[in-house]
C-alpha cells in the first residue's frame, strides 16, 4: 500500500516521547513493505532519515500556541487543539501529494488530524483511519484542575477541554475504524463515540533487545523528556522540590540525570546536590543503561509516556506517577511503581537504590514485558491489518 500519513509535527529526529510515537509508526510502516508519504508541521530543515520509501513533505508553519492564536480561540467554536492545525498551507500540501502520488489510504496521527483526513478522504474517494495517541480533552481538563476556581488560566482550559471534548466526539464518530493507544484510552474514546469501530494499537517502543552486560554507571536516577511541554516541567519541579530532598537526606550521595532537549535553566540551581542537566543524548538507550532507576514524574498527561517505556525496555525500574503510568499495563513485579505523594515516591526510589538484588532481577522482566506487550512491530501490525480491510471494502 501507499500511505499517506497526516502529522502535526515532523517526527524526525525523534527527540520526544510525541515524536517517537509518530516515526515508529512511520518506520513500521515502511518495514512491512509499505510506502509512506508523511505531511507534516515543522520550521526547521528536513534531515536525511534514510530510509528510502518514506518521504517527508513538510509545511513550513509553527502551531505553538501563541498569545494571539489564543486570544482568537476565545470567539471560536472549535477548540484551540483542532482549529490551528486546518491551514490551507496544509490542505495544499496533501492536494499536492494527491496530484503526485497514488494513495490507498490516510493515516490520521492524533485527533488533531482528523478532520484534514476525513476533508481529503471525501475529496479524493481514499479510506482513512484515526490513530489516538490520546484523549486529548482529559489532559486540558486535568490541567485546569490545577488552578483555583478564580484562576483565568482555569477558566480557558475549561472552556477548552469542554470544546474539545465534543470536537473530538465528532472527530471520532465520523473515523471508518480509530486505533486507541491503550484500553483505557479505548474506554474514553467508546465514551464519546460507542458506534466507532476501535481496535487497540498499544504504544509500541523500539528498544534494542540486546542489554548491556555491564554498562558504566553514570548516574542514580534518570529522566529523559521534552522540556518544551510545560507539565513535563512541572512534574520535574514537584520532584525536585519535594522529593529529591528526601531521597538525599538518606542517600546523601544519590545522583540524578536530566535528559533532553531545553532543559529549564533552573535546574543548575540543583547542582550542588547531585543533580546534573546532560541535555540531549544520541544514543538514548545505552544512557538509561547507564543509570539504576527512571523517574516519570506526571500530573496532566493522557495517553502513554514512551520515555517510561523506554525504561522499563531498558531494563530499569520505573517509579511513576498515576498519571505517568497510565495506559502501561505493566505492574510492581515487572518493575512499574505507581506513587504519588512525595513521601511514598522517594520511599520506592531508595528501595530500589538499596537493593541491587531487586533491581537485577527486574532488569529482564521490564525489559521483557516491553518486548512483549510494546512492540513497535506489534502495534502497527494491527494498525496494517485493519487498513487492508479498509481497501479491499473501499470504506471512507
Amino acid at each position: 500500500m501507499t500511505i499517506l500519513q497526516l502529522a502535526p509535527q515532523n517526527p524526525y529526529p525523534a527527540t520526544d516521547g510525541g515524536k517517537v510515537s509518530i516515526w515508529n509508526v512511520s518506520r513500521q510502516f515502511t518495514l512491512a513493505g509499505h510506502t509512506v508519504h508523511a505531511v507534516v508541521y515543522g520550521t526547521k530543515p528536513l534531515k536525511d532519515h534514510g530510509i528510502p520509501n518514506l518521504t517527508i513533505h513538510q509545511v513550513n508553519l509553527s502551531t505553538r500556541n501563541t498569545p494571539w492564536r489564543i486570544a482568537k480561540s476565545l470567539f471560536r467554536s472549535s477548540a484551540l487543539f483542532i482549529h490551528k492545525n486546518e491551514t490551507e498551507e496544509y490542505r495544499a500540501k496533501v492536494d499536492e501529494v494527491f496530484r503526485n502520488h497514488h494513495i490507498d489510504v490516510i493515516h490520521a496521527d492524533h485527533t488533531s488530524m482528523g478532520t484534514l483526513a476525513q476533508w481529503a478522504a471525501r475529496k479524493y474517494g481514499v479510506p482513512w483511519g484515526l490513530r489516538l495517541h490520546n484523549v486529548e480533552w482529559i489532559i486540558w481538563q486535568r490541567y485546569c484542575e490545577r488552578f483555583p476556581r478564580w484562576h483565568p488560566i482555569r477558566w480557558y482550559t475549561q472552556s477548552q477541554a469542554k470544546k474539545l471534548r465534543w470536537d473530538e466526539a465528532d472527530i471520532i464518530r465520523a473515523a471508518p475504524v480509530a486505533f486507541p493507544i491503550s484500553e483505557v484510552d479505548k474506554q474514553r474514546a467508546a465514551e464519546l463515540a460507542p458506534s466507532t469501530p476501535f481496535v487497540v494499537a498499544p504504544g509500541g517502543v523500539e528498544v534494542p533487545e540486546s542489554l548491556l552486560e555491564t554498562p558504566e554507571k553514570i548516574s542514580d536516577l534518570v529522566i529523559a523528556s521534552s522540556w518544551k511541554w510545560v507539565h513535563n516541567v512541572e512534574g520535574l519541579r514537584w520532584f525536585l522540590s519535594e522529593v529529591w530532598p528526601i531521597v538525599r537526606k538518606r542517600l546523601p550521595d544519590a545522583t540524578f540525570s536530566v535528559l533532553g532537549i531545553g532543559v529549564p535553566d533552573w535546574v543548575k540551581e540543583y547542582q550542588t546536590v547531585g543533580v546534573r542537566d546532560e541535555g540531549f543524548v544520541e544514543d538514548l538507550f545505552t544512557r538509561l543503561q547507564q543509570s539504576s532507576v527512571y523517574v516519570a514524574p506526571l500530573f496532566v498527561g493522557s495517553g502513554i509516556r514512551f520515555k517510561a517505556l523506554e525504561g522499563l525496555g531498558c531494563g530499569l525500574p520505573v517509579v511513576a506517577t498515576t498519571v505517568g503510568a497510565e495506559g502501561i499495563e505493566i505492574g510492581e513485579e515487572c518493575g512499574l511503581y505507581r506513587r504519588d505523594d512525595a513521601a511514598s515516591t522517594a520511599e520506592q526510589i531508595i528501595t530500589l537504590l538499596q537493593d541491587g538484588e531487586l533491581r537485577s532481577n527486574l532488569r529482564v522482566k521490564a525489559s521483557r514485558a516491553v518486548f512483549e506487550l510494546y512492540s513497535a512491530k506489534y502495534s502497527v501490525g494491527k494498525m496494517l491489518q485493519a487498513y487492508t480491510e479498509l481497501v479491499r471494502q473501499g470504506s471512507l
